[in-house]
């Protein structure tokens, strides 16, 4: 049930970690997809909604989410995409990209052409909304692409997806900046079965 480029042929670790499409909200008898639960990574984590709505949670943040939501997580920041009200199955509710800030910082060191977005990942750290349909729509487009496209295309589509998403100027933040993660697996778990 999902796409990742970080096998066989699709991969290109260097930049991009995976690229997900989650396909449905839940299986037969009702449980939840094991992909779709309160956790957290070390990777920044890029949401495009494909089909479906519901609530989305990001760090203290609790919002909804409709097709066309973009959303930029940042690293170890706990975050979950809720589906509601939805009877039948999805085909692909959202595609996922995760890069690393090791990755950023070493780009950012290379090319100065990066220097400029410091403070977006500074911003990211806490969670983006972008609410330009116009960016929405083409990052979307773009990250569709990505899974079949060359090694360079890939590089070059990311590249364009940081671009659109540094220029956006519809955006805002999520999760305050007072909000402190709980690592703590058990209590994770506790949150999972509250939240689910």
């Amino acid at each position: 049930t999902a796409l990742s480029l970080n096998s066989g042929e699709y991969r290109f670790p260097f930049f991009i970690r995976s690229i997900l499409s989650r396909n449905r909200p839940s299986d037969k008898s009702g449980t939840l997809h094991p992909l779709i639960r309160w956790h957290y990574h070390q990777e920044y984590e890029l949401h495009y909604i494909m089909e479906t709505s519901g609530k989305v949670f990001i760090g203290d943040y609790i919002g909804s989410f409709t097709p066309g939501n973009l959303i930029l997580v940042g690293p170890n920041l706990p975050h979950n995409w809720i589906t509601e009200n939805c009877s039948e199955e999805v085909k692909v509710r959202d595609l996922v990209i995760n890069f690393t800030h090791d990755l950023i910082e070493k780009w950012t060191s290379d090319f100065p052409e990066l220097r400029p977005m410091s403070s977006f990942w500074e911003k990211a750290a806490h969670g983006i909304e972008f609410y330009c349909e116009q960016t929405s729509d083409k990052v979307g487009n773009l990250m569709h692409k990505l899974s079949n496209a060359s090694k360079l295309g890939r590089l070059g589509g990311f590249l364009s997806i940081l671009e659109l998403l540094f220029s956006c100027q519809q955006t805002r933040t999520l999760s305050s900046r007072f909000y402190n993660a709980n690592t703590d697996q058990r209590i994770l778990d506790r949150l999972n079965v509250s939240v689910n």
